[in-house]
């Protein structure tokens, strides 16, 4: 029997790709030696294939090593050429994931080292497969911009190029949007697969496949998905009937990918039980070369991980430490790797990490962060009393607390506040959020770090967002420093009876000596105000970031300066507040004891008020 070669042999291990050692038979269609060659590559394609001696592989990974052909590249190099790919430990991971989540009715999440290969995967072993193979199927496939929908569909019309003829179908319908296969009959019915794929894009339209049922779930790009979250949460519906899952969704993210939609891809990895979903990590180590076999297929896990850590190490020591971090980010190790910006952060990126680092690899220790909300108290009578709050706990809860407010805080737990300007803006991102910061207390380590966060923008408008920012001051019973561009902020604090808890411009900066009435809030305008507040922040990173238990305020860190970072401003207003405070307590003391600020005599006020070098503090001012 003659057969139609559709590969090359290479020297290497290709017992799972029969077809591109021993090619196609070259029949008739109508011979029965064609059609039993064609039932046998139908059965391994939908049951899976085991040669003598080796692993199972899935159907889905026989169908893509022997019938998907694209330009790939051996060794490593550079210079591609059309040919199979050839069989991978990760490859075969991946697909059995598919087919475990499946049967288990889950979806599953992904993320991914660069450059490992696994682009045409989602193309060729699940879209063409899926088309090919099966039948009534429906699938889709979503990005965050629709330049990226058409890059996909011009992979996928590539590889169905190159599919055998025995393969190939009719189209019923072609357009933009959509390809569906089968034969349209004279009487209109559609005979043949009737499988259908959509192409849709989720900027702007995070509904894109409502009321679409779906076998099949794509979210590609995920890491640059702005919409990632909710496009999924919408898309529910799609693939479950009530709580059934009948279809696969499956989130696909490359880790130096992971910018815009960091937020959300990271809400679904770390809470994937949550929504259903099923985690595969790939790490830079897997099929790493020169440390992959390529006639077995496997990775050397070890030796590729000690080159990557050489590598990190050399890139470590270079001065400019955003070569280290987006190094880290590219070539991730671990998963939590994968969440960490190598941006132009004016802060200490290094120092940023290890505490990132810590808190998502210490559940305990992250979880000392409570969500809730805060209400007003009310008498027998039921009415609200406007100074005094209970805290509610709520997992989903908007403000975050580490610590209760002390018994006894005078001057102790302090406020900053970055405001939003709009009800409802299509041009900013921007929210609004506040911080409540603990400074010196006591010997213990609780003590100069936030304690509280509220970040914000409630669909009922800013008088929610002024309610619930004076519901904070009550319970802490502190004052907030305010960025002053928001003079609404004041007038509804004045109107509303809380003018006690807004702290007057600081005085840290202006002469002793200074006759000027003190306003209220901080103006970051002022000559030199921004820098201020950002040397202040810088300050406090590299002498206490192992104190910050804020994750977000943590990643907000590492993007400062290239996109919104509401909670830097918070919190360096915080410090700010916290700093100015101690200025004034020693003025107080000063004024009080001159002598005892020239000859250090620790009286019971000044032991109460801090119990660390005050001298010290003073002169860091």
């Amino acid at each position: 029997m003659k057969k139609e070669t559709r590969g090359r042999k290479r020297n290497r291990n290709s017992v799972y790709q029969p077809i591109m050692t021993e090619g196609i038979p070259k029949m008739q269609e109508w011979e029965k030696e064609y059609q039993e060659f064609w039932k046998t590559q139908l059965h391994r394609c939908i049951h899976g294939y085991k040669p003598h001696g080796h692993a199972h592989i899935p159907g889905r990974y026989y169908f893509y090593l022997n019938f998907v052909k694209f330009p790939t590249a051996f060794g490593g190099s550079s210079r591609k050429v059309m040919d199979f790919p050839f069989y991978r430990d990760i490859d075969h991971e991946y697909f059995q994931k598919i087919e475990d989540c499946k049967e288990q009715g889950k979806g599953l999440i992904v993320l991914k080292a660069r450059r490992k290969g696994m682009s045409m995967n989602n193309v060729g072993g699940i879209c063409l497969y899926d088309l090919t193979i099966q039948k009534d199927v429906n699938m889709g496939v979503g990005c965050y911009l629709e330049d990226d929908v058409l890059e996909f569909r011009r992979k996928f019309e590539n590889l169905y190029s190159q599919l055998p003829q025995y393969m190939v179908q009719n189209r019923v319908a072609d357009n933009k949007d959509e390809i569906s296969f089968g034969r349209k009959m004279p009487d209109g019915i559609i005979k043949g697969s009737r499988n259908t794929i959509y192409f849709k894009h989720f900027y702007n339209n995070s509904g894109a496949f409502r009321g679409t049922s779906l076998d099949f779930l794509l979210f590609e790009e995920a890491g640059e998905n702005l919409n990632l979250l909710n496009s999924f949460l919408v898309s529910e519906e799609c693939f479950k009937e009530g709580s059934y899952q009948f279809g696969t969704p499956i989130i696909f993210g490359t880790s130096n990918q992971i910018n815009n939609g960091l937020k959300d891809l990271e809400e679904l990895w770390f809470n994937s039980d949550k929504y259903n979903l099923d985690t595969y990590f790939v790490s830079a180590a897997k099929a790493y070369y020169p440390f992959f076999d390529i006639r077995t297929g496997k990775s050397d896990i070890q030796e590729a991980t000690d080159d990557i850590m050489s590598r990190r190490k050399q890139k470590k020591e270079l001065q400019d430490k955003r070569a280290y971090f987006t190094y880290l980010q590219e070539m991730p190790l671990k998963d939590t790797d994968c969440f960490i910006a190598g941006s132009s952060s004016v802060f200490n990126l290094e120092l940023i990490h290890d505490q990132l680092e810590f808190l998502m690899d210490n559940k305990r220790e992250a979880g000392k962060v409570m969500k809730g909300s805060l209400e007003w108290d009310s008498n027998a009578e039921g009415d609200i009393l406007t100074h005094s709050v209970t805290w509610v706990p709520n997992k989903d809860g908007k403000m975050k607390m580490l610590l209760p407010p002390l018994d006894e805080n005078p001057y102790v737990d302090v406020g900053g506040v970055d405001p939003y300007y709009k009800d409802q803006s299509a041009t900013s991102d921007s929210l609004g959020s506040l911080h409540i910061y603990r400074g010196v207390y006591s010997t213990n380590e609780e003590d100069e770090l936030p304690i509280f966060e509220y970040v914000d923008r409630p669909k009922q408008g800013k008088e929610e967002w002024y309610e619930n920012c004076a519901k904070i001051a009550v319970f802490y019973n502190c004052q907030l420093l305010v960025e002053d561009t928001d003079e609404e902020f004041f007038k509804w604090f004045k109107h509303h009876g809380f003018a006690k808890y807004l702290k007057r411009s600081p005085v840290v900066y202006k002469s002793l000596y200074s006759k000027a009435a003190n306003q209220y809030g901080y103006n970051m305008s002022g000559q030199g105000r921004k820098i201020k507040l950002i040397d202040t922040v810088n300050e406090y990173i590299n002498k206490y970031s192992h104190k910050i238990y804020f994750k977000e305020l943590l990643k907000e860190f590492t993007i400062f300066g290239v996109k919104n970072t509401d909670r830097v401003m918070s919190f360096g207003l915080a410090l700010i507040h916290s700093k100015d405070n101690s200025f004034l307590r020693l003025q107080e003391i000063k004024e009080e004891n001159t002598e005892a600020m020239q000859f250090p005599v620790f009286t019971n006020k000044m032991k109460k008020l801090n119990r660390k070098n005050i001298f010290n503090m003073y002169n860091k001012l």
